[in-house]
C-alpha cells in the first residue's frame, strides 16, 4: 500500500512542486539462525517543476545603518509579475510628510527622510499578485550624533536639488558635499544600474564637494538617480529626479516672412475681419 502526499511552493525563481511519498512494504530480515518478516515504512520525497505565477524578488532587502537626519531608502525589485508593492514600518512613521514611494527601472523604493531614532525598526516589503504574496524584510539602525568613537557616519552636508530638467544633449550634472571619517564612497544608481563611471559619466572631488556629470543627456536618462555616500560607519542617500526636454524651435522669422511690410500685414487682417463680419450678416 502507498499514501501519497504532494505539497506546492515556490522556491526562488524556480517554480517548484515537492512530492511526499510514503510507501508500507514488507521486509525480510536472515540470518544463521533463521528468517523474520516484517512491515516497514518508507518516505520518498521529490521536487518536480511547477507554476510559478507566484511573484517573486530578485533581490531581497538588506539591513540599513543610517546617520541620525539622513535618509532611509529601502528597494526591492520583484518580478514583473508582481501587480503590488507595499513597504512599510509595523510602526508610524514620524514625519509621513517626508515618506515618498517610487518606481525606477523595476526597483521599487521607499524613501524616508530627516530620519530620527523613532524611524528605526523592521520594515517589510510585499510583493502581491493574484496567486499569492511575498514578503522581504530589513532591520533599520539610526545612528545618533556623536555615538560613533575615532569616527562619524556618511552623511550629506547638502544635497542636490530633488528635480530637475534638462534640455536634449545637454549634461546632467548634480552638485552636493558629504562628510564623515574615514571619507564616504560617493555612487550614482539609476535603478539597479551604477552608472558613476560610465561611458559618459565624470565625478569631480574637491575636500568634501562632489560634482557628478552625465554626458549628452538622451530621452532614456529621464527618471529618478540615487546617489549614496557610505562609510563603515553608515550609509546616506539623495534622490535626484530628471526630465528631459526637447530643445525649443527657434523663433526667428523666415526670409519670407521678414520681406512683408507692417502695412501689409495689417490690410490682410482688416480684409479678414471684414469677410468675417460680412458672413455674419
Amino acid at each position: 500500500m502507498a499514501l501519497l502526499r504532494m505539497r506546492v511552493f515556490t522556491d526562488n525563481f524556480s517554480p517548484k512542486l515537492e512530492l511526499d511519498a510514503d510507501f508500507t512494504h514488507p521486509v525480510l530480515c536472515r540470518d544463521q539462525y533463521g528468517s523474520s518478516r516484517r512491515s516497514a515504512r518508507s518516505t520518498v520525497g521529490q521536487r518536480v517543476s511547477r507554476d510559478s505565477r507566484r511573484p517573486q524578488f530578485s533581490s531581497v532587502l538588506t539591513d540599513h545603518l543610517v546617520p541620525s537626519g539622513g535618509t532611509i531608502a529601502l528597494q526591492g525589485h520583484p518580478s514583473l509579475r508582481s501587480r503590488g508593492y507595499v513597504a512599510r514600518n509595523p510602526s508610524s512613521l514620524a514625519h509621513p510628510t517626508w515618506v515618498r514611494t517610487f518606481e525606477e527601472s523595476g526597483v521599487h523604493t521607499l524613501m524616508v527622510a530627516g530620519v530620527t531614532e523613532s524611524e528605526a525598526g523592521l520594515y517589510t516589503c510585499r510583493a502581491s499578485n493574484l496567486f499569492g504574496h511575498v514578503d522581504t524584510s530589513a532591520a533599520v539602525e539610526v545612528v545618533p550624533p556623536g555615538s560613533v568613537r575615532g569616527g562619524k557616519p556618511a552623511m550629506f552636508v547638502s544635497r542636490p536639488d530633488q528635480d530637475m530638467a534638462v534640455a536634449l544633449g545637454e549634461d546632467i550634472t548634480v552638485s552636493f558635499r558629504v562628510t564623515g571619517d574615514p571619507k564616504p564612497q560617493v555612487t550614482w544608481m539609476k535603478g539597479i544600474r551604477d552608472i558613476t563611471n560610465s561611458q559618459r559619466s565624470l565625478k569631480e572631488t574637491f575636500d568634501d564637494y562632489v560634482r557628478l556629470t552625465l554626458k549628452r543627456a538622451l530621452p532614456s536618462d529621464a527618471g529618478t538617480y540615487c546617489i549614496l555616500a557610505k562609510n563603515v560607519y553608515g550609509c546616506d542617500r539623495s534622490f535626484v529626479t530628471v526630465r528631459i526636454r526637447q530643445r525649443a524651435r527657434s523663433l526667428t522669422p523666415s526670409g519670407g516672412w521678414s520681406n512683408l511690410e507692417t502695412s501689409t500685414i495689417l490690410r490682410d487682417i482688416r480684409d479678414q475681419l471684414e469677410r468675417d463680419r460680412l458672413k455674419g450678416t
